[in-house]
């Protein structure tokens, strides 16, 4: 089947409707349960299996979530690049990628484990979500374009993670908006994603 102009339209039609209903249903259908006394109901053997059902729905939701999170802030990215007239090729985009994934890991790890579980400790859900994200932030400093970008980006993940918890999905999110960034802004302007004294020098 040749792909037409008009055939790709209806498939981003499609996946826009598709997209658009996943978001819906990730906002409002998980408040509507009550899981923790439905699975009080259950068998042992039941339970276990919803629990690894759920790990899996978890997985899922939070890789969908991520991947539209991702998409529509590489594309702002990538427009702020040609409009900056930066954009840019590095080369060895599998290598910088294969790099930035077990760092992104270790950062979404630190991010989630500790300043997104004390926040919430804290000052509860909602707040917590907005203090990590503030105090992942301010660690970026003093490096304004590195501390606003990771500042909108810990909201975006702790959020996602405060309702899908699995730190995959975003360890990837980080790294490709990472990369992204790279391609798109030259090193005056990210401060070679540097922070503390390694940026002041």
């Amino acid at each position: 089947m040749t792909l037409t102009r008009e055939l790709l339209l209806v498939h981003l039609h499609a996946g826009g409707v598709a997209m658009a209903s996943l978001v819906v249903v990730n906002l409002f259908v998980p408040s509507r349960f009550h899981w923790r006394e439905e699975m009080s109901r259950l068998s042992l053997v039941n339970r276990q299996i919803f629990q690894v059902h759920t790990i899996f729905l978890v997985l899922t939701l939070g890789l969908f979530t991520a991947l539209l999170m991702t998409c529509a802030s590489a594309l702002g990215i990538y427009l702020a690049g040609l409009r900056l007239g930066t954009w840019h090729d590095r080369g060895d985009l599998w290598i910088n990628l294969a790099g930035l994934i077990p760092w992104g890991l270790g950062q979404q790890f630190a991010l989630h484990t500790v300043f997104l579980r004390e926040a919430q400790a804290t000052v509860g859900r909602p707040g917590g979500v907005l203090l990590a994200a503030l105090m992942f932030a301010i660690l970026h400093l003093p490096n304004p374009f590195l501390t606003a970008m990771t500042g909108v980006g810990a909201l975006a993940w702790c959020w996602i993670y405060d309702r899908h918890p699995n730190l995959i999905p975003l360890a990837l999110s980080h790294a490709l908006l990472t990369l992204a960034i790279l391609y798109a802004f030259d090193d005056a302007m990210t401060g070679r994603l540097r922070v503390g004294i390694a940026y002041l020098r």
